[in-house]
């Protein structure tokens, strides 16, 4: 078939981006407004603070989300005592790992000093070299409230089964009610290990050393499905 009478127009080529047409379920799960302007300010890969009811509607509403480190009543909990700054602290293998695939969207932590930089690490071997999973600034004066953040579209992945930890350059608030079953599990078996390690390192590696009396007020979240970048 031939087509008749075709009209030629001069008209200067336009390339056109794709719309973004993905939906980023740890954007679409902020509700705090303050927390979402924040966000979308970030840049990718950076994490962001945001509310406690912002971290746990992630948790929620972000498919496929599991967590790794404290439960979450023991982190909402005012159990704690302070922890001399500069440690890393990975509690047992159980309580730690991370499946393969996983991407770290948000995470917890309980700074006990104002103007903390608080690093979630990650490593492929329980006792080995933790690396940090970019740093995070935070203030806890009092150690009895938790910081939150959220990764901005997280584009990097454990390659296989890892393990998380945290490390911070000042006190730390640690967990210790020892009448809690899930307590005493998370550093038996084995125990906590944990680590001296100057301030900003970019990574901890050991020897690591054993430590039963309590554990610091952390949990770190993560999922299998990559959030869609721009």
């Amino acid at each position: 078939m031939y087509i008749n009478n075709l009209t030629a127009i001069n008209e200067t080529f336009i390339e056109y981006t794709p719309a973004y047409s993905g939906t980023d379920a740890i954007l679409s799960a902020l509700i705090n407004a303050a927390s979402i302007s924040a966000y979308n300010a970030a840049a990718i890969g950076t994490w962001v603070t945001v509310t406690s009811a912002d971290y746990f509607s992630v948790i929620n509403n972000v498919t496929g989300a599991t967590t790794s480190g404290m439960l979450a009543r023991e982190l909402s909990s005012t159990y704690n005592n302070a922890f001399a700054a500069n440690y890393a602290t990975i509690t047992n293998t159980v309580y730690s790992s991370a499946a393969g695939g996983t991407y770290f969207i948000a995470f917890a932590a309980r700074p006990a000093g104002t103007n903390a930089t608080v690093w979630p690490l990650y490593s492929y071997t329980w006792e080995g070299t933790y690396y940090s999973i970019l740093s995070a600034q935070g203030n806890g004066s009092n150690t009895t409230t938790n910081t939150y953040w959220v990764n901005k579209k997280p584009t990097i992945n454990l390659s296989a089964t890892g393990y998380v930890a945290v490390g911070m350059n000042t006190n730390a608030s640690w967990y210790n009610n020892n009448t809690d079953p899930d307590y005493a599990a998370a550093y038996s078996a084995p125990a906590n290990q944990h680590i001296v390690t100057p301030p900003g390192s970019a990574y901890w590696t050991g020897p690591w050393t054993t430590y039963t009396g309590a554990y610091p007020y952390f949990q770190i979240v993560g999922t299998t499905t990559k959030q869609l970048v721009i």
